[in-house]
């Protein structure tokens, strides 16, 4: 059964998924104050914000992208592009895998790799101690998320606030449907135009070096945000909104 998911729209045109991060929700691209010139369609990832996770199955991205895909079926949405933040992104590059639909994706610090062995323990140990520790493991993992937290102390807690009305289950869960997602460098081989990138210049997550080496025969097209870790929505919310909508192809008169 798939999840109800919460979303909210704004402006006519062309039509743009928004997708949030691990332990966020729609409300981070209120940042961006888009332009109303484009249909933005902004939506709560299941078991994020104000939508619901009603999964048995193996946690897993398709399973976040097929509740996505019904809820545009259902909104008669046919032709899109989707701009997915982090844990986003990955659910926007399963969409694209799955759907003829999906016209272009934007990784906004995100990657189109699997994660590394110790990763992969990192979000088990997530899922394991999530279900007795859930604030401190919050307090201690989003401000890690910036690369000055001291610059973004009102924002953290905002964030911290957010994260901590979610279950443990929905946070165990997102961790470990990360932590089994697929490479998808070769399915990217033969359509490297759907995809561009934008990466946070001091991003500790998606190193730079780390991106250009795996983006090495992919020539995925990506633009460097300074001043930005993986929070460059936040960090540096003029520059990325202005390559977000470059890539998008959308006219602004700012």
């Amino acid at each position: 059964m798939a999840a109800f998911l919460n979303f909210t729209s704004q402006g006519a045109g062309k039509v743009v998924v928004f997708l949030h991060g691990y332990m966020e929700s729609k409300s981070m691209w209120n940042y961006f104050d888009f332009p109303l010139n484009f249909h933005a369609l902004f939506i709560d990832l299941p078991g994020h914000g104000q939508s619901d996770l009603n999964w048995k199955e193996e946690p897993a991205m398709d399973q976040m992208a097929d509740d996505v895909m019904s809820l545009l079926t259902h909104l008669n949405i046919e032709n899109f592009s989707i701009v997915g933040h982090s844990m986003g992104g990955y659910v926007a590059l399963s969409m694209l895998k799955k759907s003829a639909s999906v016209e272009k994706v934007i990784l906004l610090n995100s990657n189109f790799w699997e994660d590394s062995p110790s990763k992969k323990k990192d979000r088990v140990r997530i899922a394991d101690i999530v279900f007795t520790h859930k604030n401190q493991l919050i307090r201690e993992m989003l401000p890690n998320l910036f690369f000055d937290r001291n610059q973004f102390t009102v924002q953290i807690d905002d964030l911290i606030q957010e994260a901590s009305m979610m279950s443990p289950e929905a946070i165990a869960y997102a961790a470990l449907a990360m932590r089994n997602r697929e490479n998808m460098k070769s399915f990217l081989q033969t359509r490297p135009h759907k995809v561009a990138c934008i990466l946070g210049e001091l991003d500790t997550l998606i190193p730079i070096d780390l991106f250009i080496h795996e983006n090495e025969g992919l020539n995925l097209n990506y633009q460097i945000i300074e001043n930005a870790g993986h929070m460059a929505h936040i960090e540096n919310t003029f520059e990325t909104r202005k390559q977000v909508l470059s890539m998008l192809s959308i006219q602004t008169t700012d």
